[in-house]
């Protein structure tokens, strides 16, 4: 009489995944509370566990990996396997002929391990997780890796009309612009054929390789634009990048904040110019904002710089409508008039320097029966209005949104007026809030003139969490008053 043995269970494919990333050291602290949690509740996780332990240990003597550096999570991680990873180095031939036979029988047991997996562990330690999805967008979504996807070692990203943002466990953030297709090497090296990228590295250096040659991270926030084939552009925003030659690896220029390199036709030597960030979807996930301007020129200037970490839209005209850069929202506007005042004395210029106003105005109407022009007070405030906020709050995983408001003038020692915010369109009935300019939001000194100048600019959070699809904010006229209505600017910051 023959038994029939029944298989060992297996834990779920989000265990699974979050062993490989400890295994293979890009856990988050998140990641460690979560096995730690469940460990010691979890019979089948815990075997699990154990057993990929120890095959990782030999699958990194069998392909002569890298030592697995474990120290750094052993301080984090209960040890529920009673035994460390020992560390895979290249033994000399005196140790290699005396080398211990419980390692041998490790190997064979950890073989049949593998064999009873369905071989399914070397796969996942040749093609181990990179970059997890957080946010995307754009259209034709279901081609693109869904948000919480772990885009592995060897995968290939292919986008059309969208843009997707990934994030490694060590916090280096990309933002990938298709057209393109974008190749994960690893963690730290990624080919880029064609499309944009945006870098935000706070991790472990990267190196992306372009077909005019390779760059490297020194610590900084870059750009790659690549959306031609015969051209490559780096633009970088902080910190510093390395562009090396891809037939001369002693041939390199280096860039810094604020600069450029264009590298085109049959020279390879870059052109420098100055880094422009209006090419860029800048992080799916970055606050969005709205900001009043003069002319074109002081667009410009604004849509190439990071002023406050937000990527704006811009408005020149007393009333207007605009959609805000890299998401579904769309913002309306009505007011008096375009005022511009001070200096660009600080980065925060650019977006200050103009802004929204209103006072009481005489407007003349045409009655209706005798078409004759009547003369008419008539009080007219600032109104902006924001809507598709659901949407965007979707597409990027935001729980939440607050708000900043920007204002400024030329007049020393001003206050400025209330602002109300009302959930929905209508801008009617009791709002949510009434704002208050508070003392810490004003600029130090006598920005944005200098000593002895004159002006005063705000930037100013609301400290609650709104979570409407649309937003309006009203802000009375000016009325002769000390007070002024002025908005030169609004920025929405994502919660998560």
């Amino acid at each position: 009489m023959f038994m029939k043995l029944q298989p060992e269970p297996q834990p779920d494919r989000e265990f699974v995944d979050l062993v490989q990333r400890v295994l293979d050291h890009e856990a988050s602290l998140e990641d460690i509370a979560h096995l730690n949690a469940r460990l010691p509740k979890d019979s089948v996780a815990l075997r699990y566990f154990v057993e990929m332990r120890m095959l990782h240990c030999s699958l990194e003597d069998a392909f002569d990996a890298a030592p697995a550096e474990l120290d750094s999570i052993e301080g984090r991680l209960v040890n529920f396997s009673g035994h460390s990873c020992p560390a895979a180095q290249a033994p000399t031939r005196a140790q290699a002929s005396s080398k211990p036979q419980w390692r041998k029988w490790l190997v064979a047991a950890a073989a049949l391990v593998a064999i009873s997996l369905g071989f399914l562990a070397v796969d996942r330690f040749l093609h181990r997780p990179a970059f997890e999805v957080v946010a995307r967008h754009g259209t034709g979504l279901s081609a693109v890796p869904a948000k919480g996807t772990w885009i592995r070692h060897g995968d290939t990203l292919e986008l059309k009309d969208n843009a997707v943002e990934i994030r490694s466990a060590d916090g280096n953030t990309l933002t990938f612009q298709g057209p393109g297709e974008l190749k994960i090497q690893s963690r730290d090296r990624l080919i880029l054929e064609s499309g944009r990228l945006w870098a935000d590295l706070k991790g472990d250096p990267v190196k992306i390789i372009t077909p005019r040659g390779e760059v490297t991270d020194l610590g900084t926030t870059f750009g790659i634009d690549q959306s031609s084939p015969f051209a490559t552009r780096i633009d970088v925003f902080d910190g510093e990048v390395r562009f090396t030659n891809p037939d001369d690896a002693g041939r390199t220029t280096n860039a810094e904040k604020g600069e450029s390199l264009v590298s085109s036709g049959a020279e390879w030597t870059p052109e420098r110019g100055e880094a422009d960030a209006g090419r860029y979807t800048s992080g799916i996930r970055r606050p969005i904002g709205l900001s009043f301007v003069k002319d074109e020129a002081e667009a410009a200037r604004i849509s190439s710089k990071l002023a406050f970490g937000a990527a704006w839209a811009t408005g020149s005209s007393i009333t207007g409508t605009a959609q805000l850069p890299g998401s579904p929202v769309e913002i309306r506007w009505s007011g008096g008039s375009i005022f511009s005042t001070g200096a660009w004395k600080a980065p925060e210029a650019d977006v200050l320097h103009t802004h929204l106003c209103c006072s009481a105005w005489r407007k003349f109407r045409i009655d209706a029966p005798g078409g004759d022009q009547q003369a008419e007070d008539e009080s007219v405030g600032i109104t902006i209005h924001l809507q598709n906020l659901a949407t965007w709050m979707e597409q990027i995983g935001a729980v939440g949104y607050k708000l900043t408001v920007l204002q400024n003038s030329n007049e020393r020692g001003v206050r400025f007026f209330p602002i109300s915010v009302f959930e929905g369109g209508s801008g009617t009935g009791t709002p949510v809030g009434v704002f208050e300019t508070q003392p810490e939001a004003y600029l130090p000194g006598n920005y944005p003139d200098g000593p002895g100048g004159l002006g005063a600019r705000v930037v100013q959070e609301f400290p609650m969490v709104f979570k409407a699809d649309s937003l309006t904010l009203k802000a009375p006229p000016f009325d002769g008053a000390e007070r002024l209505s002025n908005i030169s600017g609004i920025v929405l910051n994502p919660v998560f």
